[in-house]
């Protein structure tokens, strides 16, 4: 008999590695949903200090927008029609390529550098302190993507009229670019804050104030309404919106096997691990081939009167045996026979007793069931005889159905 590989220490132990391994998903579903992404004070959508994104990404997805966060080959992504989001990258080698490819793009918005920020002492997703970015240094990533233009920066609040964008911008200590190649669209008397560039049929946007978008600036006057406003303009009706992160040193892997082993997915990967472990070890403790499992129930006479004695070795009640086995037999030839529906067993016994006449069959099944149901009602009944009996009834049956030479012969 073939048994199972697995213990039930085996099974427990695969349950409550399951288990765990589920428990801990949930956890990172319901408290950890930033889990596994950048800790960083920066301007990012990972940030939620105040020159951070996370409140613009937030309101876009909650509108329903298509957003893609990239880590990779951000430009790719856009299709023929999308639009990809560049906000305030850094001055470094690494980010010239895809700055110097944005005016090659369909729908590019380019959202100009302007805050620099110091973690918190006590809480590293927060700023403890901030300062504005040098003139030079947000003029050295604007030449790589327009060429030369000026920065104008102001103290105090502005209020800038943006009718097309359905309201009016309020930005604090205000930043302006000049440059006689963008039309402006969001202006104010020192410069552009949202300009326009257009090559063919492909359009490139700049912002010039990120406190628009940030965590700090979105939620002053009619901002957040705006900034919707600006991305849907942009967006062509079905294409993906791709905001970049590879342009804050976020970049990472495609690769499949590179992902299976960070948080959270590592939790899948070692679970996996662990059960074919237990798989392997759960199959070595049987060694040999499987024994081979054999028939419940041989045919021929022989093997009726070996069945019958085993029956009955094993405690069984020798008459339930031998009247129960009457039953079986009478039960097939009155099939075989298409007996009438509706007889008992009195009368199945004399209807066919009455075919066996026909048939020229000897055996008659009358006695046969007079001596069953005497053995059956003996306090001590001998099982010698209770086999003999089962033998008389296995070729009574045979003879019925199959005549008398076939049911004679049988051994």
């Amino acid at each position: 008999m073939n048994e199972s590989p697995f213990a039930l220490r085996t099974v427990l132990i695969l349950i409550a590695v399951g288990g765990c391994a589920i428990a801990g998903i949930v956890y990172l579903s319901l408290y950890g949903r930033d889990f596994g992404e950048p800790n960083t004070v920066e301007p990012s959508i990972y940030s939620r200090s105040s020159i951070g994104h996370k409140a613009f990404l937030e309101t876009l997805r909650r509108l329903g927008v298509p957003i893609q966060v990239s880590r990779f080959n951000s430009a790719a992504k856009t299709g023929d029609g999308g639009l990809l989001i560049v906000a305030e990258p850094t001055d470094n080698e690494e980010n010239d390529e895809l700055l110097h490819k944005l005016d090659h793009l369909p729908q590019v918005l380019f959202v100009l550098p302007k805050w620099r920020a110091a973690p918190d002492a006590t809480d590293p997703r927060w700023a403890g302190a901030i300062e504005l970015l040098p003139d030079e240094a947000v003029l050295d990533i604007y030449k790589k993507v327009m060429g030369k233009a000026t920065l104008v920066r102001r103290e105090g609040t502005i209020i800038l009229p943006a009718a097309q964008f359905g309201g009016a911008l309020k930005l604090t200590r205000p930043q302006y670019i000049v440059d006689g190649d963008l039309k402006p669209l969001v202006f104010g008397p020192d410069g552009i804050v949202l300009g326009q560039y257009t090559f063919g049929n492909r359009r490139l946007w700049v912002l010039s104030d990120p406190d628009l978008l940030s965590n700090q600036g979105i939620d002053e006057g009619e901002n957040a309404g705006i900034a919707v406003a600006i991305i849907k303009a942009l967006q062509q009706k079905g294409a993906p919106v791709v905001i970049d992160e590879t342009v804050h040193g976020f970049g990472e892997r495609p690769e499949l096997l590179h992902k299976a082993f960070q948080l959270p997915y590592v939790i899948v990967t070692i679970t996996g691990l662990l059960a074919v472990v237990l798989v392997i070890w759960a199959r070595s403790l049987r060694f040999g081939a499987a024994q081979k499992s054999e028939a419940v129930l041989a045919a021929g006479k022989g093997s009726l009167i070996r069945n019958a004695a085993d029956l009955l070795s094993l405690g069984q009640s020798t008459g339930m045996v031998l009247t129960n086995y009457l039953r079986l037999a009478t039960g097939e030839a009155m099939r075989e026979l298409r007996g009438p529906n509706g007889l008992d067993e009195t009368g199945q016994t004399a209807w066919l007793d009455a075919q066996a006449q026909r048939r020229g069959v000897a055996r008659r099944l009358g006695p046969l069931r007079d001596n069953a149901l005497q053995i059956a009602s003996t306090r001590k009944p001998d099982s010698r005889l209770a086999v003999r009996l089962a033998v008389d009834i296995d070729q009574w049956k045979q003879e019925m159905l199959n005549g008398t030479r076939r049911g004679s012969s049988a051994g």
